[in-house]
Order: C-alpha cells, then structure tokens, then sequence
C-alpha cells in the first residue's frame, strides 16, 4: 500500500508529497474555488499559519493518495486537520 503512494506520487509529480514545494503542493491537490474556500474556512476556525496550512494540505494529499483518489476532497481536508488538532492538543506542536 506504502508503495503504491510513492508510486503514485512520484508518477504524479515526479517526487513524494514531503518533497514537493509548497506551488506544486497547490497544483498536486488540484485546488478548485470550492475546495479553496472550504480549506480556508477550515483554516481560519482552526487558526492555523500559512506553515500548519500547508502541512494539512501535504497531509491531505497524502491521505488521498493512501485511499487511492487522484482528488483531494473535503474529507481528506478534514481528516488531516483532525490529526493537526490532536497533536496540538497533546502538547506536539
């Protein structure tokens, strides 16, 4: 499974989701207005920096990947926001 995300992203992009610059993060999650607004909102109620920001959005990518989707939709948004916020509230960040 592991192997079939590197495969993936490196098919995709031409490197792993942790070694994309944050432009090509953009590009890779295939952020439309819709997903850019609801990624926002999600960032401004959790008070997230640019920097937190694009961690959930590599997350993010990450995950859809892991699940086997070539788009990141909201739940994958969601998901790695969740492992944001209990990281945070154990004292990891």
């Amino acid at each position: 499974m592991i192997a079939d995300c590197r495969a993936m992203q490196n098919q995709r992009q031409g490197a792993l989701n942790s070694d994309i610059k944050a432009s090509a993060l953009e590009d890779a999650c295939q952020l439309t207005d819709t997903k850019k607004a609801m990624l926002v909102k999600l960032l401004e109620d959790l008070k997230v920096s640019a920097r937190g920001a694009y961690r959930i959005l590599r997350m993010a990518r990450t995950i859809a990947d892991h699940d086997g989707d070539t788009e990141v939709g909201e739940i994958h948004f969601l998901e790695a926001a969740s492992y944001r916020r209990c990281a945070a509230m154990e004292g990891l960040l």
